[in-house]
């Protein structure tokens, strides 16, 4: 059997684990703004004008590599608590 590297086995924890995925999605916002205001406190104008287009592009990229629907994607990652679908 093949070693998985650590990418895949964080990606599998995180899978299993939502709760935990959603405390670090949160994180890595309040860790970004932050840096943003921080580091890049005159551009915060470009980036809020530039962010929804790489968000929208990184949806379409994800959306093509896993054969989902963007629009399934963007409901998932549009809001941060993790909601649980049913399968009917």
């Amino acid at each position: 059997m093949p070693e998985q590297s650590v990418f895949d086995r964080m990606s599998a924890y995180l899978a299993e684990h939502q709760e935990q995925a959603f405390i670090l999605k949160a994180f890595g916002v309040i860790v970004t703004i932050i840096l943003l205001q921080k580091f890049l406190g005159g551009l915060i104008g470009l980036f809020i004008i530039l962010f929804p287009v790489i968000f929208l592009f990184y949806i379409k990229l994800q959306a093509a590599t896993t054969g989902e629907s963007a629009n399934d994607l963007l409901r998932q990652h549009i809001t941060f608590m993790p909601t649980m679908y049913t399968d009917g």
